[in-house]
């Protein structure tokens, strides 16, 4: 079965926009998000957790990071401004807490980021303010009314861009080709053009069943226990492999006992799906993987490798994305040990 998702990459990975090709860290907590669609995003509640926009205000705060807020203001204006959300209490739990995941992840790296620039970074952050005020009073506007319309306030709207202009400012002058090319280096297996001869068992999750995911994790199990009887070659393991997706999968390749042929980019299979073949040898099997369609099963026969010298890359996109991905996770990571508390429950990420 292939999927092909076109989602909400270019809002989420837009950081500034005066910034060209540029790269947001939002895509790290919410990568899932432009994989599988904005109907996952903007789906009805159905997690029995009540919204926090229904009970608190954009000047209450979500959590404390070494007893400095962030405000539930601040997750607002994300999911307006960053991911479209027009009605944020129907927005799913499960994207708001990725998101609150985000924010502190967000606060940590702007607090390096504050710690590198000093006053020069603070001197230009009040200038890029007093040019949005400026703008805002030639609209007729203000920024409490800017701020009402987005259900934040003016703190919250502060800190959201502040963050764009001194997140932006630091990936103008440190995602340069020089840079890119040292990334690429150090990372140059993962960039190199592979593919995968794979095989596929897809079993879907079906709404109008209330018990569905539990008897699709149960047809999993089983079907793991049936190809562990048959793991003792690789040959009798891709015999019973295309056996049980003749018989089980409800993907379109069914019929060829799951053989999808060479897959190498995301859009073959579920991005989530691409990187566990990714990281499986041939003759073994990738997963099960769960994705918001249902839960996937892939053997992984051949794999062919050719790798490209930068100067050969035909897009970097890719690369750059990555590369913004290490450079945000190498800033917050430069913060260290610090206290974490949550105030509002249903916002805490699994975990913390």
């Amino acid at each position: 079965m292939f999927f092909h998702f076109h989602l909400l990459r270019n809002s989420i990975m837009r950081p500034v926009e005066s910034l060209p090709n540029a790269t947001g860290p939002i895509v790290l907590a919410l990568r899932w998000v432009a994989r599988w669609g904005a109907t996952m995003l903007l789906g009805a509640c159905s997690f029995g957790i009540a919204n926090a926009q229904d009970t608190f205000g954009p000047a209450d705060p979500i959590c404390a990071i070494d007893g400095q807020p962030v405000f539930l203001g601040e997750l607002n204006l994300l999911l307006k401004e960053k991911l479209g959300a027009r009605r944020l209490a129907s927005v799913d739990p499960t994207v708001q807490r990725a998101c609150s995941a985000l924010l502190v992840k967000r606060h940590l790296a702007m607090s390096t980021l504050r710690d590198m620039g000093g006053d020069s970074l603070q001197s230009l952050l009040d200038r890029s303010w007093d040019s949005f005020l400026a703008q805002l009073k030639r609209q007729g506007s203000d920024p409490e009314s800017y701020a009402k319309q987005r259900q934040t306030d003016e703190a919250s709207l502060r800190r959201a861009r502040d963050w764009d202009v001194a997140w932006g400012s630091y990936l103008k002058s440190r995602l340069n080709e020089e840079n890119l090319r040292r990334f690429y280096q150090v990372n140059r297996k993962r960039y190199a053009p592979t593919k995968w001869k794979v095989s596929h068992l897809f079993l879907a999750f079906h709404e109008d069943q209330p018990d569905s995911q539990a008897i699709v994790q149960e047809r999993m199990a089983a079907i793991e226990r049936e190809l562990d009887d048959q793991a003792e070659s690789e040959e009798s393991l891709q015999r019973a492999f295309a056996e049980l997706a003749a018989r089980e999968s409800d993907g379109a390749t069914a019929d060829r006992g799951g053989d999808i042929g060479w897959v190498s980019a995301p859009g073959d299979l579920p991005r989530v799906v691409m990187d566990a073949i990714r990281n499986t040898p041939p003759g073994a099997l990738a997963g099960p993987v769960r994705s918001p369609l249902g839960m996937h099963l892939v053997l992984v026969r051949e794999r062919a490798t050719e790798e490209t010298p930068f100067e050969g890359l035909r897009d970097l996109t890719g690369l750059r994305r990555d590369a913004a991905d290490a450079m945000f996770d190498a800033l917050a990571a430069r913060q260290g040990d610090y206290k974490l508390v949550w105030f509002i429950d249903g916002l805490r990420p699994p975990g913390q």
